[in-house]
């Protein structure tokens, strides 16, 4: 079904995590640009880890050479978006410093 005043063109997937899962990036055309869909998927209830982390920090090099971006969406796959920290990570940290160490290492990624 066509919308009046907008072409329809397709989407492009231009990252997806190592394992296939953990995190995927479409871009899909609005207008004159793209808005990136970043999903998080590690079920049962997306949980955020260490490897998760380092996943969302490559799936968002991907997008730094996309200059028509005009925003990105992050969702969950699922029912849910994301549960928080794998607690399973975090209890298997031996020193309270690690615990830190693993939030401080979250990126903060600049928003444009």
């Amino acid at each position: 079904m066509a919308v009046s005043g907008f072409e329809m063109t397709s989407s492009k997937i231009v990252y997806v995590g190592l394992d296939g899962t953990a995190v995927r990036v479409r871009l899909d055309p609005v207008g004159s640009g793209w808005v990136a869909l970043i999903t998080v998927d590690v079920p049962p209830a997306n949980t955020i880890g260490r490897a998760t982390l380092e996943d969302l920090e490559r799936a968002m090099g991907a997008l730094e050479g996309e200059r028509e971006l005009r925003a990105a969406v992050l969702t969950g796959a699922g029912t849910m978006f994301v549960a928080g920290a794998d607690v399973r990570q975090l209890r298997a940290f031996a020193r309270p410093d690690d615990v830190e160490e693993f939030t401080d290492s979250a990126p903060w990624w600049p928003l444009r």
